[in-house]
């Protein structure tokens, strides 16, 4: 069911989670937040991790292509949008105070990708980037903090990496540095945001973008394949 044909409204808090799913989320977790400083969290003791997933045929071609358009995410964070709003606008209904995650308006503040961890939803890969069981890293993430009283799932302790070496040997910028993440481990002993953060501006220009590293992950390919898609190997086009 997607945003549009979703019918009815939550009835509980808990049913929440089920309602947005119902909405187009592909996960849903809740990550309690009392483990962080306050204002890093603006206070709320709770926050709401939403997943959409990206569709598979772009990211085919991009495992080809080895880049992407520049607006390839668009529609995934157009629909985050309306997700997150969706939660904030029930949660409010039920008496609570909510609002939708900003990281950038609040320097230091806690990010998407920690409520995910914190949230049961996600690890962080040697990308740097999230990682989920059923998407791999073919999933964008929004939040909502919430001071409302909904039971928090359980974080996630360690990295499934493993040994995998997949995105630090194939990303172009050489930016993964092949470190297992671990909580309290830092995006910068994982990756050279540097080297990333200038393959993606060089590309900008010509109106692409990379996430390459996303396109080779194991789990992703694991969601691209139960999707029905076939997804060649390096032998098979890719350039």
């Amino acid at each position: 069911m997607d945003m549009a044909s979703a019918e009815g409204c939550p009835r509980t808090l808990t049913d929440l989670k089920d309602y947005l799913l119902d909405c187009g989320a592909c996960t849903v977790g809740v990550a309690d937040l009392s483990v962080f400083p306050g204002p890093r969290t603006r206070g709320y003791p709770v926050g709401l991790c939403i997943g959409v997933a990206l569709r598979a045929e772009p990211i085919l071609h991009l495992r080809q292509q080895k880049d992407r358009p520049i607006e390839a995410e668009r529609p995934a964070m157009a629909a985050l949008e309306v997700l997150s709003a969706i939660a904030v606008s029930h949660l409010q209904r039920f008496g609570a105070r909510a609002e939708a995650l900003r990281p950038e308006e609040v320097p230091g503040g806690i990010t998407d990708e920690e409520i995910a961890v914190q949230a049961g939803v996600a690890w962080i890969g040697k990308s740097g980037r999230p990682v989920t069981w059923d998407f791999g890293g073919a999933v964008r993430l929004t939040s909502v903090l919430t001071d409302a009283k909904v039971p928090a799932d359980r974080p996630v302790d360690h990295s499934f990496c493993g040994t995998c070496l997949m995105c630090t040997q194939n990303c172009l910028a050489h930016a993964p540095s092949g470190t297992l993440w671990e909580p309290g481990k830092r995006r910068a002993d994982l990756v050279n945001e540097a080297a990333c953060s200038e393959r993606r501006r060089h590309l900008a220009a010509q109106g692409r973008d990379c996430r390459y590293c996303m396109s080779v992950c194991p789990f992703t390919v694991v969601y691209l394949v139960s999707t029905g898609s076939h997804v060649p190997n390096d032998s098979e086009g890719t350039r």
